[in-house]
């Protein structure tokens, strides 16, 4: 059965007080497990209206990464809940982009849709970005918080003119350099992820090399509907991040952009308010299983709250 593209606008008069529990015993609620780029576009609608921002090729990305990825739940054939569950290795599973429309939440549908995609993840240790309301819930789950991420907004400045020494485009060459610097940031390597999500549609990543020729950094830039995101921005200096922020953004004069931080990371904080960007929010990285130490000292943002 095909999804109806639509979403639903207000409660359908025969779903008022219909449980989870009730619609599934009779065959009213199933899951769409494998739904195409053009069905998963319908829940970014969704979420721009709840006031996220998706990246334009984000979607494509994981699709080409994982094609189970993507979990969409229907009441009736409608759409009214999602969520990802993202194969990012053999061992790492990020979960995201998990919501229920307003008009049916606390009715059971969020956890039937998170009890039917989560074994998507099998094993591996399942990564998520909490926001601080749900946290209590997501610990009852078995999730232990391990930092805060930070989310600056602002408009990319006028007149600022980018140092583009050592700065040039990412090449076939320059994976491993990459897949090592990030493997610094994150519990676990996560090659495959980079190399679909860096060559996205519409994303633009830039390497900086020092004086020795190494790559000691890079950084990556993708449009959405309100603007621009930038991660990841990943860098062994300030120095190497400042100019990576300035290459990428320099042609943007004007526009929105957005940064996560990790907040351990007091230079990626600092880059982001000289840069002018405010505080805008913030979520709380949390694990199903203990990682290892990241060095969240050289993330100056991460790639997605929805996808790790």
């Amino acid at each position: 059965m095909r999804a109806s593209t639509a979403m639903p606008t207000t409660l359908a008069a025969d779903h008022a007080g219909l449980s989870a529990e009730q619609a599934i015993e009779t065959d009213r609620f199933t899951l769409q497990l494998h739904p195409s780029r053009s069905d998963w576009t319908e829940i970014e609608n969704w979420m721009s209206r709840e006031g996220w921002d998706p990246g334009f090729g984000d979607a494509s990305a994981i699709l080409a990464l994982d094609p189970g990825a993507l979990v969409i739940g229907l009441l009736d054939a409608t759409p009214i809940s999602a969520i990802s569950v993202l194969q990012v290795s053999g061992l790492y599973a990020v979960l995201g982009n998990y919501l229920v429309h307003p008009d049916y939440r606390g009715r059971g549908f969020g956890l039937a849709t998170w009890r039917a995609a989560l074994p998507h993840a099998g094993s591996r240790v399942v990564a998520l970005d909490a926001v601080p309301d749900r946290v209590g819930t997501y610990e009852a789950a078995g999730f232990t918080p391990a930092h805060t991420t930070i989310g600056y907004h602002g408009t990319i400045r006028a007149g600022r003119i980018a140092d583009a020494r050592g700065i040039r485009p990412l090449e076939a060459g320059d994976s491993a350099a990459a897949a090592g610097l990030d493997a610094l940031c994150s519990p676990f390597e996560r090659s495959a992820f980079l190399a679909v999500w860096c060559a996205a549609s519409g994303t633009r990543t830039l390497v900086y090399e020092d004086r020795r020729g190494q790559v000691v950094g890079f950084g990556a830039i993708r449009p959405s509907r309100s603007g621009y995101r930038i991660g990841p921005l990943i860098a062994e200096t300030p120095q190497a991040a400042g100019a990576l922020f300035d290459a990428l953004t320099s042609p943007l004069e004007g526009e929105d952009v957005v940064l996560n931080v990790p907040e351990p990371n007091t230079s990626g904080c600092e880059l982001a308010r000289e840069r002018g960007l405010l505080r805008a929010s913030h979520t709380i990285r949390m694990y199903s299983h203990p990682v290892r130490p990241a060095a969240l000292a050289h993330c100056y943002s991460i790639a997605s709250l929805a996808w790790g």
